[in-house]
């Protein structure tokens, strides 16, 4: 019997991750959902925290903070945010005004997730009350976050 065509590349990553998830494999399923493809084609949506954090910033009662380095953002940002970078910024005491000053709710992201963390406990200790965002600069991209200037 001739197996039948795959005619999307989603097609087979359906077939191999049943076949492997069957057999123990959940390390790949959580490996692969990571990747543009699965994420578009099979999550479907932005999860539901960051559906929330879009809203307000598209309400404008929110602002971002991109904590990345100077060269991080010059290869690209979100439109809208406000470089913090947390290396050689908030973590020597420098704070940009906009964000010490800032009423708003304040969400803080980075490449990977880390410094955003790092950054939320050096914001709080000037009185803000910022959400670090787990998703990377690449990932919230990929969900269509927000608008990606250069």
């Amino acid at each position: 019997q001739a197996s039948p065509v795959l005619k999307h590349p989603q097609e087979m990553f359906l077939v191999v991750s049943t076949m492997l998830l069957a057999r123990g494999a959940t390390a790949f399923r959580a490996t692969t959902l990571r990747t543009p493809l699965c994420r578009s084609r099979f999550l479907n949506s932005m999860p539901t925290h960051l559906q929330e954090a879009k809203a307000l910033l598209d309400k404008n009662k929110a602002i971002l903070v991109d904590v990345r380095e100077p060269e991080e953002w010059h290869e690209g940002h979100f439109a809208g945010a406000i470089l913090a970078p947390y290396n050689s910024g908030l973590k020597v005491g420098i704070c940009p005004p906009e964000v010490a000053n800032e009423m708003r709710k304040v969400f803080v992201y980075c490449k990977g997730g880390g410094r955003a963390a790092r950054a939320v406990e050096l914001l709080q200790a000037i009185g803000q009350d910022p959400i670090a965002l787990a998703e990377g600069f690449e990932e919230l991209r990929e969900y269509g976050f927000a608008e990606v200037v250069a």
